[in-house]
């Protein structure tokens, strides 16, 4: 059984959540790392986004059909990196 999921009327997750890793302009090799998180239902929902098997996490509150953008890290010759989120009911 997977994790718990908001769902839509329709039955289709109502979260979006992608990451990228965005240099910095002073010294481009010290990265940003993103989460962009959107939610295509009316209720607002609560998330924990971490590095992928990891302790470092971060709350994330995304508002009813809205975008949230929060930063999870910044970390020097990581370009790529993976996260996992987990919804809060």
């Amino acid at each position: 059984m997977g994790a718990k999921l908001h769902r839509n009327p329709t039955g289709q997750p109502c979260l979006t959540v992608n990451g990228v890793a965005q240099s910095q302009t002073i010294n481009p090799k010290i990265f940003t790392h993103v989460i962009f998180a959107s939610n295509g239902c009316s209720q607002p929902i609560k998330i924990q986004v971490c590095y992928y098997k990891s302790q470092h996490c971060i709350p994330v509150d995304v508002p009813g059909y809205g975008r949230k953008e929060a930063v999870l890290g910044i970390l020097p010759a990581m370009k790529d990196f993976r996260f996992e989120y987990r919804e809060h009911f």
